[in-house]
């Protein structure tokens, strides 16, 4: 048997668990109150809950045994209220725990466990209402169910991140992140006197500092939504929360395979479907397949999740399959390739600038490219490439596109116009031929000037070089 919880906007002032009620960010119980129960924030929550995190579990419950808690207080406004009293009618799974104002319910998933009749182990997880766990989560759970692991805890630090704007889910990337709160897992008995033997906890990024951690990160088990109004962004300052959401994200590596993410996270993949412009393509990549923003003028887009399904005779390492993209600034004028953006990789190979490397496995698969651009950033057009005589054999069946705007395809030979006639800064033209041309500058200088005199020489360009990058970067 399975006990989650879920702490939907408890009421709890001074609460030393979240940021905003911590007393750090909001000064009086007024302005606590008022956060909490913002009307955007809530409907941004509630939302993402009953559209996402609830029918995943739904799905993950399925042949398993799990009552899933949804504590929430008193004062909690009515029209919120309902839609979790209507949740609670439609999934059986879930408990709705409505507590007095100020209560924490961390021991409700006890008292629901010593209610339930049940004897024997069980585990008991917890889950923020902005949060997912896959389809596959208690299937993989199940096996750790067993006496010899009870006063242990298990973590799945396998996941995805991506950001959600309340409409588009983008820019998904690989997590692993042991002890993290999606799903932590304690695993514990209830015997025949109702008894129980859990695990000691503490904060769930120090759980191993209590008690033994089981860690299994053999599939993707949860995806964590990154958003502005999620409780620990509240560390940064105002106007910053997303960029500093995409710099951390960025480090990890991009989810590539769409076939995983549909899997664990069906009601997610359809969101992307349901908002996306499909282009049937049946020929092989060859020189490049190509789309643009349709129309002049036309603003570029901040974010976009493109799928391709692709069919190949053998599997293709990702330095040989791109999805090129062209990046530009607010002003339009496209973004040097060796200046830094946020999630991307940059190659220098084939005229490419910010890309996607992309695997690709042998036979039928469906792969993602997604990005979130910083502010002043936008993506006006992308080409996918084979960089090997044997990669551009690799068939592309579809394409579909998932962004605000309208894109329509265009041969490689327009796009890579496109590219050319694109503005670049002066400083960004200097940075480019001196990064591009530096080893032959070297060599030139190393012929006319001798060994000793054209490392002297190259010394004195290295701080032209930083100067211009500097530059670059405003």
């Amino acid at each position: 048997m399975f006990i989650g919880q879920t702490r939907f906007s408890l009421f709890v002032p001074q609460s030393g668990s979240w940021r905003a009620s911590n007393g750090k960010k909001l000064s009086s119980e007024a302005d606590y109150r008022a956060y909490l129960y913002d009307p955007q924030r809530l409907e941004f929550r509630t939302n993402h809950f009953l559209e996402h995190t609830v029918p995943l579990l739904a799905q993950a419950a399925r042949g398993h045994e799990v009552t899933h808690i949804v504590s929430y207080s008193e004062s909690l406004p009515q029209r919120w209220k309902s839609r979790l009293e209507e949740a609670g009618q439609q999934y059986d799974f879930l408990w709705l725990d409505e507590c007095k104002d100020g209560e924490q319910a961390w021991d409700t998933p006890q008292a629901v466990i010593r209610a339930s009749g049940h004897t024997g182990v069980y585990g008991s997880y917890r889950l923020d209402d902005d949060d997912m766990l896959a389809t596959g989560f208690f299937d993989a759970a199940k096996p750790y169910l067993v006496e010899p692991f009870v006063g242990m805890f298990v973590s799945f630090p396998l996941g995805v991140e991506a950001i959600f704007d309340g409409t588009h889910f983008s820019n998904f990337r690989l997590a692993h992140v042991p002890m993290n709160s999606m799903g932590l897992m304690a695993l514990c008995s209830i015997d025949t006197v109702k008894n129980i033997r859990a695990p000691k906890g503490g904060p769930h990024d120090l759980t191993d500092r209590y008690s033994p951690v089981i860690l299994d990160a053999r599939h993707v088990s949860y995806l964590r939504s990154l958003h502005d109004g999620q409780d620990n962004a509240m560390r940064y300052q105002d106007g910053s929360v997303l960029e500093r959401l995409l710099q951390e994200t960025g480090k990890n590596p991009p989810l590539h395979d769409y076939d995983e993410l549909a899997s664990a996270f069906p009601t997610v993949a359809e969101r992307i479907d349901q908002g996306a412009q499909n282009f049937a393509v049946g020929k092989t990549v060859g020189d490049g397949v190509a789309f643009a923003l349709a129309g002049q003028g036309t603003q570029g887009v901040v974010d976009a999740t493109i799928v391709l399904l692709l069919n190949s005779e053998e599997p293709i390492e990702p330095e040989n399959f791109v999805v090129d993209l062209l990046v530009v600034d607010a002003k339009g004028r496209k973004i040097s390739r060796h200046q830094a953006v946020v999630g991307l990789k940059s190659i220098k190979r084939g005229r490419i600038g910010h890309c996607h490397l992309v695997p690709v496995e042998e036979g039928q698969s469906r792969v993602v490219v997604s990005l979130h651009l910083e502010q002043g950033q936008s993506l006006l057009g992308f080409c996918i490439k084979g960089l090997e005589p044997k990669v551009q054999k690799v068939s592309l069946e579809t394409v579909s596109v998932a962004a605000d705007s309208a894109f329509h395809p265009v041969d490689a030979a327009r796009f890579a116009a496109l590219v050319d006639h694109t503005p670049l800064r002066v400083q960004d033209r200097v940075l480019d031929l001196l990064v591009d041309h530096r080893e032959a500058i070297r060599t030139v200088a190393t012929l006319v000037l001798g060994q000793q005199s054209a490392e002297r020489v190259m010394a004195k360009l290295l701080p032209l070089y930083r100067r211009i990058r500097r530059l670059a970067t405003h």
